[in-house]
C-alpha cells in the first residue's frame, strides 16, 4: 500500500511540475476558446495571396510571369521568390505552365520555388 501511495505521489508531483509550461505554448485552441492567452505575441500573417508562376510558350523561348508580372527569366524569378519566402514561407506557390512549355522549364520553376524555401508548391489543373 505504501508503494502505491508513493507512486501516486511521484506521479502527481511530476505532472504538476509541467502545468505552467503548458500555458506558455502558443495554441489556436487557447485563443479560440477565450482563454487568457498572452496578447504580447507578434501578429501572424493569416491571409497571404498565393504566388502563381505562369510559364508561357513564345517563339523566342519561355516567358516567365509571376502574379501577372513578366520577369526576365529564371534568375529574376528566383530572386523574387527568395524575397517572398523570407516574408512568408508557408504561402502556397502554384506553377501554371502552358501546354506547349517544355517539361524541363516546368521542373525548373518547381525547383526554384522549393529552393527558395516554400513548402507548399502545387501545379495548376485546367478544368475542361
Amino acid at each position: 500500500m505504501i508503494d502505491v501511495v508513493f507512486l501516486l505521489l511521484v506521479f502527481f508531483v511530476w505532472s504538476a511540475r509541467f502545468t505552467p509550461i503548458e500555458n506558455l505554448i502558443q495554441s489556436d485552441v487557447l485563443a479560440a476558446s477565450g482563454s487568457t492567452a498572452s496578447t504580447d505575441e507578434p501578429p501572424q500573417i493569416e491571409d497571404f495571396d498565393r504566388i502563381v508562376i505562369r510559364l508561357l510558350a513564345d517563339p523566342r523561348g519561355v516567358v516567365w510571369v509571376v502574379n501577372d508580372q513578366p520577369r526576365e527569366g529564371p534568375e529574376a524569378v528566383a530572386k523574387l521568390l527568395g524575397a517572398l519566402a523570407a516574408i512568408h514561407p508557408a504561402a502556397p506557390v502554384v506553377v501554371d505552365p502552358a501546354g506547349d512549355v517544355p517539361l524541363g522549364e516546368v521542373i525548373t520553376a518547381y525547383d526554384l520555388a522549393r529552393g527558395a524555401g516554400f513548402n507548399k508548391v502545387q501545379f495548376a489543373a485546367k478544368m475542361e
